[in-house]
């Protein structure tokens, strides 16, 4: 194997110790390989590490590290003149920038990836429908933030990752709470469990033990 995939075996393995709440581990992985992709000249390759070590430093509830790793990466592809990474990682910069209460950005963030999204995109395209969703609802927008917590989820739906499907359970049982709705918001909640058990994605399952008590907290 040569020195550039070796790099991103690393840093997919960095995610996976990052499921296993490894976060330490899973840093240094990621470090590693843009020290390594930057020392080899690909810089493109180089601004795409973010799309792991956002998510990865979002799931250890660092929100403002995952904006900063985030935002220049997002701004290195953009002065690439990147169109498709550029929108995966316009959904990532504006959850981490919500859950740092800044709403209005967190939007702006998710309408940007409408535009440059692929309709083919289904991570992407469940991703901005995913933060424009948390917004509406911490708005109290509980109407259009069903319409897109569903819509995400139809999205995720038929594909295989399990984790931004549990998410996507964990968003609409959010709002369904927020509806009085206890008895299906418990219902996709426990199906995030399950989806984070089956995934080994320790993080998550706590993740989903929080909305679960905060439903029953609810009921």
């Amino acid at each position: 194997m040569d020195r550039r995939g070796a790099a991103l075996v690393g840093l997919y393995s960095g995610h996976l110790l990052a499921l296993d709440g490894q976060f330490e581990r899973a840093r240094d992985r990621c470090a590693r390989t843009r020290s390594d992709l930057r020392e080899l000249g690909w810089h493109f390759d180089a601004a795409l590490v973010s799309i792991h070590l956002g998510p990865i430093e979002l799931l250890a509830g660092r929100p403002e590290i995952a904006e900063a790793e985030l935002r220049a990466d997002y701004e290195a592809l953009g002065e690439m003149g990147e169109q498709n990474y550029v929108a995966t990682t316009a959904c990532l910069l504006a959850e981490a920038v919500r859950r740092q209460g800044r709403s209005d950005e967190a939007a702006s963030l998710a309408r940007s990836a409408v535009e440059l999204a692929d309709p083919d995109d289904l991570t992407t395209q469940a991703g901005w429908r995913a933060v424009l969703a948390r917004v509406a609802a911490d708005a109290g927008d509980l109407d259009g933030a069903l319409d897109l917590a569903e819509a995400a989820l139809a999205l995720l739906a038929p594909t295989d990752d399990l984790v931004a499907r549990a998410e996507a359970h964990l968003d609409l049982a959010d709002v369904l709470r927020r509806r009085g709705a206890t008895e299906p918001a418990r219902n996709e909640a426990l199906a995030a469990h399950g989806l984070f058990v089956v995934k080994g994605c320790g993080p998550g399952v706590a993740a989903a033990d929080r909305v679960l008590a905060e439903v029953d907290a609810g009921a």
